[in-house]
């Protein structure tokens, strides 16, 4: 009895099956699909799929590095407690509301805006990644270049534990002194840009002097 299947790196574009030996993988608790071509979780009910073949009993699951917008589909897995979706487009979440299960949530590199109103209901969740650095770059959500935002709506989610790689706590202290360097650095630069002007100024009056003198 197979429980895991890695489908990893195959130039998958979907997730339709047309032969009926999937039928005999039905205890697959774990699937890797990774770095493939996928678009899409979600089909039309009726349609033979690998979502809704092992949706019953489906853990775990990598769909990392494709290239979904949207988790829609992935509320039928209401057993999932691992969810890796990293390096994908995706910027609609909301199907992820559903997973009362859902104890693990990897998503950095993608286009999410907000998670308040999506994650919150995942009561089981206590580990979220939405940012990671890997081989010197940053893989991030437009959620993040706001930080007093960021650490408000990770306040909010109550059951976490450990957000992008590091305790709550920690992350919330490092994004704090983050944001108060940030804040140092307008300040700064805002007087800079004054002293400039100010600069300005006196070279202009300097200028009309020297007009009125001749």
């Amino acid at each position: 009895n197979v429980e895991e299947i890695n489908l990893h790196d195959n130039q998958l574009n979907t997730l339709l099956c047309k032969n009926k030996l999937w039928n005999y993988f039905k205890k697959v608790k774990k699937i890797d699909l990774s770095c493939n071509l996928i678009k899409k979780l979600y089909y039309n009910v009726n349609s033979m799929n690998i979502m809704t073949i092992f949706a019953s009993q489906l853990t775990s699951i990598d769909l990392s590095n494709n290239l979904l917008t949207s988790l829609k589909g992935i509320e039928q897995c209401q057993q999932l407690i691992i969810l890796k979706a990293k390096y994908n487009k995706i910027d609609d979440i909301a199907s992820l509301s559903s997973l009362q299960q859902l104890q693990e949530l990897y998503l950095e590199g993608n286009n999410i805006m907000s998670i308040k109103d999506t994650l919150n209901t995942c009561h089981q969740l206590h580990t979220l990644s939405l940012q990671d650095q890997q081989y010197g770059k940053t893989y991030t959500n437009p959620i993040c270049s706001d930080i007093e935002q960021y650490i408000k709506e990770i306040k909010q989610l109550k059951q976490l534990k450990q957000v992008d790689y590091l305790k709550k706590a920690t992350f919330i202290t490092n994004q704090q002194e983050q944001l108060e360097e940030k804040r140092k650095v307008t300040i700064i630069e805002q007087q800079e840009q004054q002293q400039e002007e100010d600069d300005n100024d006196d070279d202009d009056d300097d200028q009309q002097q020297d007009q009125v003198v001749k």
